[in-house]
């Protein structure tokens, strides 16, 4: 490039159109271009004489050498769609879920590996900002920690009655009614659930609402990827270590065999149905309402209550320690 008046005048000319085209596009000419070889120009004779080059062609020059280069503009422009697709999903792409845009990362992050300090400004914010997001796996796992925490902490604040209903329930065989209001606490459930492996634990935790809610057996099938005939098998295994481990009975033996008194409900006599409706609806809810009756002939004078209604009171009482009652009785 010539510094001559008209050498000049062409300079200012196409470092003009050159920053416009660079607006326009978004980065600087590509190679095989004339305005390439136009800039080019401009950056030797800035260079070797900027004492004859007027302020406004080094000013131009300099907003010209912000922009990048074809190649930096399309990995700018990859960098973007791979924020918009984490900010989207709140982790970065992956083979499986996006592998276009997965190849474009690896790229990416082949190119900072390689140029470290020297890549364009503008490509190394965009890369920070990819930095921060983590990848499927590391996201999943955070998500799982997070949920984990919040279910000890549910679990903590609360004593979770229909767990403990529901596994009182199946180990022992007994209706529901018969074990509210028992006193066996959340940290003896946990240690009968000690006999356990590690699934049959978590499939009676998810089936029986331990950190909340109940689950159903699809429920818990699709939760844990298996089929619900195979929870059931579980559960169903599980439940059967718990009643054939005597140290997991004995841990629960607060509802098994708990102490009773006059003033126990009859409730907690472990009765059947029958025999338990028919003393609540002829209002004899307590061991001591049971022992006012003076005959074996009132007690089957009774509503609802029939021979084997009767026998099976009589046998419990003497079973309780109530034997000179249960021997009037026979």
């Amino acid at each position: 490039m010539t510094t001559t008046k008209q050498g000049i005048q062409n300079a200012k000319k196409n470092a003009k159109i050159i920053l416009e085209n660079c607006k326009k596009n978004g980065y600087k000419p590509p190679t095989n271009s004339n305005l390439y070889t136009n800039y080019n120009n401009i950056k030797v004779g800035v260079r070797l004489r900027p004492d004859k080059m007027p302020q406004e062609v080094i000013d131009n020059l300099k907003t010209i050498e912000t922009y990048p280069t074809k190649l930096v503009y399309d990995q700018i422009k990859s960098a973007k769609e791979i924020l918009n697709f984490a900010e989207k999903h709140k982790y970065l792409p992956s083979a499986s879920i996006d592998k276009r845009l997965y190849n474009k990362l690896v790229n990416l992050r082949q190119v900072e590996e390689r140029n470290g300090k020297d890549i364009h400004k503008s490509l190394k914010a965009e890369l920070k900002k990819i930095s921060k997001y983590p990848t499927k796996k590391e996201y999943t796992q955070k998500e799982r920690n997070i949920k984990l925490k919040q279910q000890k902490e549910y679990v903590i604040k609360n004593e979770p009655q229909n767990f403990k209903e529901y596994v009182l329930t199946h180990a022992f065989n007994l209706p529901a009614y018969k074990i509210r209001g028992n006193n066996v606490t959340k940290n003896m459930i946990d240690k009968s659930l000690g006999v356990l492996n590690n699934q049959e634990k978590i499939v009676l935790q998810l089936r029986g609402g331990y950190y909340g809610n109940k689950m159903t057996l699809q429920e818990t099938g699709d939760h844990l990827k298996l089929t619900r005939e195979r929870i059931r098998v579980i559960e169903s295994k599980a439940f059967n270590k718990i009643r054939s481990n005597q140290n997991a009975l004995n841990t629960l033996k607060g509802i098994r065999n708990p102490k009773i008194t006059k003033a126990t409900s009859i409730e907690n006599l472990n009765l059947g149905h029958r025999a338990t409706n028919a003393l609540i609806k002829n209002n004899k809810k307590t061991v001591k309402d049971i022992l006012d009756i003076s005959t074996k002939q009132y007690l089957m004078g009774l509503e609802k209550i029939g021979a084997k209604s009767a026998n099976e009171i009589i046998s419990k009482m003497d079973e309780i320690g109530q034997k000179s009652w249960a021997q009037k009785m026979r």
